[in-house]
């Protein structure tokens, strides 16, 4: 996937469960198709790291992984609702950093982000090994699930790589599995 592809997905990453809105997509209308990450955007709904009000005091302990999924994804929670959305955020992992690098979430992203996690239901994390699928059950599929990777170190991050080549959103922006075979490592949770 070009550059141009991973834009898309940060800002549907950015932007679950929130098509239609100004900062999500420029204003579409509802039920319009929300962005997909295997096809190309414009640069203009995602923000150059210069553009984003980043205090460099912002990236604290408190964005660190964690020593469970569930730790890992209320600090990235955290960091979005603390305006962090730096992509060298130890909370992902390494190809994420990589494939992210030079880009960030702008305020309004984030905002909307916390904003809809906040009305999703509890989560739930299932592991193998050293993968988990953290889950909002009782979600109707607005409450897309985050893929964690444990490190070498014990700890929890996130693989937005994965989520990306997997997760697609319909034109309700209700998230489903696109291609199970990029599930990889991640497919034990979605057995069912």
């Amino acid at each position: 996937m070009g550059p141009a592809g991973w834009r898309t997905w940060l800002i549907a990453l950015g932007c679950l469960a929130m098509a239609g809105l100004p900062a999500c997509g420029g204003g579409a209308s509802p039920g319009a198709e929300p962005p997909a990450p295997a096809v190309g955007g414009e640069d203009a709904d995602v923000e150059a790291e210069s553009d984003v009000d980043e205090d460099p005091a912002s990236t604290s302990a408190s964005h660190e992984p964690g020593p469970s999924p569930t730790d890992t994804v209320a600090a990235y929670l955290a960091a979005m609702a603390d305006h962090d959305g730096s992509p060298d955020l130890d909370l992902y992992t390494a190809d994420s950093r990589e494939r992210m690098a030079g880009r960030a979430l702008g305020r309004g992203q984030m905002d909307n982000l916390v904003r809809a996690y906040g009305e999703c239901p509890g989560t739930q994390a299932r592991e193998q090994g050293d993968y988990a699928v953290v889950e909002h059950p009782g979600d109707s599929g607005r409450c897309s699930p985050w893929f964690l990777e444990r490190g070498m170190d014990g700890l929890w991050r996130l693989d937005f790589v994965a989520m990306g080549a997997a997760i697609r959103f319909d034109g309700r922006n209700q998230w489903r599995i696109a291609d199970r075979a990029a599930l990889g490592p991640y497919a034990f949770a979605f057995d069912e």
